[in-house]
């Protein structure tokens, strides 16, 4: 199951290593200063001035010249610091853009390989459990998603302003969607063991079952846990039809998620092919509905206990 507080954990230990109030961090100005350091307009000067120096220090005193080279020091070692200076303001938002690009990168390339174990575990676990139903639901929703990422990760400049809403949205939307997939497997486990059809035989046996005469105490002994039997029996089968309830409503979540997944694959292609009357605004909005829907059927979930 895809647990909502472990990555909530992971982003917050991701996050906790970015910089804060937009002040580079210490990678960042590691890898600007380096550039800067390395620019030929820092290197040249630089050399020259410490060329300038051991010549000073060491070779002066034997051929003369101190006074030219403590200049040529001098003027390179500004040179190079003003250069230095320079090239690292210049270099520090492009390192910055970079840096948190690629962590953006690779934080894409972590939620797909985690949504690709999320969905064999599914797949594999409707199939050992035999159900039909969670299969074809957990098809529809992979299939969906899979059609739609090529639309959403396209980027036109006519696009709206509220197109680039819509990426994290889809991706949010299908994740939920996997959830609730996930909390039905674990319920429809339980329901199958011992399986309703089994209490249903087991019932109807003991209900069936001549009643015997409690003039004895040991006939009235059995018949008491004969009825404390039923009574047990009752309630798991209650408990079981419970279950099947949320696992029906875990299901309907989850073909609500595909279903906002197709309008959205729909509209932006209507969009982007210039029809009035399409407006990524209400697609927006039913995927916001959708992650909210979604949540609260979780939410009401695991107040239950389950």
């Amino acid at each position: 199951m895809m647990d909502n507080d472990t990555r909530r954990q992971e982003s917050k230990g991701r996050d906790s290593r970015k910089p804060t109030g937009g002040i580079p961090d210490a990678e960042v100005r590691t890898k600007a200063k380096l550039e800067a350091l390395q620019h030929p307009a820092t290197m040249f000067p630089l050399s020259l001035s410490i060329i300038s120096a051991v010549y000073l220090g060491m070779l002066s005193p034997l051929f003369g010249g101190w006074l030219l080279a403590a200049g040529v020091c001098a003027v390179s070692a500004v040179a190079a610091v003003r250069s230095y200076r320079s090239h690292y303001a210049k270099s520090l938002p492009r390192v910055n853009r970079e840096i948190r690009d690629h962590e953006k990168e690779e934080e894409s390339r972590s939620e797909e390989v985690e949504l690709s174990q999320a969905q064999d575990v599914l797949r594999k676990g409707f199939l050992n459990i035999a159900s039909e139903e969670g299969t074809m639901v957990l098809s529809d929703l992979v299939t969906e998603y899979e059609q739609l990422r090529p639309a959403i990760a396209e980027r036109r400049p006519a696009d709206p302003f509220s197109v680039a809403l819509v990426p994290a949205l889809a991706a949010e939307t299908y994740k939920r969607g996997l959830g609730v997939l996930s909390e039905a497997l674990e319920l429809i486990k339980v329901i199958q063991t011992p399986g309703k059809e089994k209490l249903d035989k087991e019932i109807a046996g003991l209900e069936q079952e001549a009643g015997v005469s409690e003039d004895e105490e040991v006939q009235a002994e059995r018949v008491k846990l004969r009825k404390e039997r039923l009574d047990s029996l009752k309630q798991r089968r209650e408990m079981v039809e419970r279950y099947q309830l949320y696992v029906d409503r875990l299901f309907g979540q989850a073909q609500r998620c595909e279903a906002a997944l197709y309008k959205t694959r729909l509209e932006l292609a209507a969009v982007r092919a210039g029809s009035s009357g399409a407006t990524v605004d209400a697609v927006v909005q039913a995927l916001q509905n959708t992650i909210h829907q979604a949540k609260l059927v979780q939410d009401e979930l695991q107040k239950l206990g389950y």
